[in-house]
């Protein structure tokens, strides 16, 4: 029997999806569903989606069309590949459509591991650091132990000027992260630039710029030196022209 499964663009519904998915009313406040639309993709038989390519898989899920979900969720990896391509969507710079990404691999597999994580990078590239305080400060399981969860959530210390926050967790960053990990250092040095510890926020940068090949792919680089380069003249040198 051929099985028509209708995939809605989610539009009054969107409030109550984000809450059930990401449990954060903070966050779901912020989904506006003109940000969330999409077009309606509909997949006419439920034998294709076993062979969906990532950029054949439908922007929005509806969770009340219940059948669809229950036959997508069957398919196994769908999930994943949601995931994969939200990572994508950050190295990329969308940050929007990794968000919705995300959100569509929890509705089929809530438990789905990193998931938080990769939605702290989306939201930590929008500067929606609240939001991503609000997430990682809420998460109960493995994952928060994961040393890119923690860099994200330094990121959001740092984000929302918390200097005690941005000073533990920077720390902890650094710690955690690989020694090759360049960004760990970056958020370590502005965590102490809020601190006004310029000597020390300045070794930091500096060993940021020794271990990355392109300062200027991250725009809160740039930020900091340059701010450091007014504070503190002698590090002009080092700052990316």
């Amino acid at each position: 029997m051929r099985l028509s499964l209708r995939l809605l663009a989610l539009a009054a519904a969107i409030g109550s999806l984000v809450v059930v998915v990401l449990d954060h009313q903070a966050l779901a406040q912020s989904l506006q569903p003109a940000a969330l639309a999409s077009p309606h993709p509909v997949i006419k038989h439920s034998h294709l989606v076993r062979t969906l390519q990532p950029s054949d898989l439908p922007e929005i899920l509806n969770i009340y069309d219940r059948d669809a979900i229950r036959a997508l969720a069957a398919q196994p990896g769908l999930a994943q590949a949601y995931l994969s391509c939200a990572a994508q969507d950050i190295a990329d710079g969308h940050y929007e459509n990794a968000i919705r990404k995300v959100v569509n691999a929890r509705v089929l597999a809530p438990e789905i591991p990193n998931a938080s994580t990769i939605l702290a990078q989306a939201l930590n590239g929008l500067r929606r650091y609240e939001d991503t305080y609000l997430l990682l400060s809420g998460l109960h399981s493995p994952e928060v132990d994961s040393w890119q969860a923690i860099y994200e959530r330094a990121r959001a210390e740092v984000g929302i000027g918390n200097l005690q926050g941005a000073d533990t967790w920077s720390l902890r960053a650094v710690a955690a992260a690989p020694s090759t990990f360049a960004q760990a250092h970056l958020v370590r040095g502005q965590a102490l630039m809020l601190a006004e510890r310029w000597q020390e926020a300045r070794t930091e940068l500096n060993l940021y710029l020794k271990l990355t090949s392109d300062p200027t792919r991250h725009p809160e680089a740039l930020e900091a030196l340059n701010t450091l380069s007014r504070i503190a003249p002698d590090t002009r040198g080092s700052v990316p022209r």
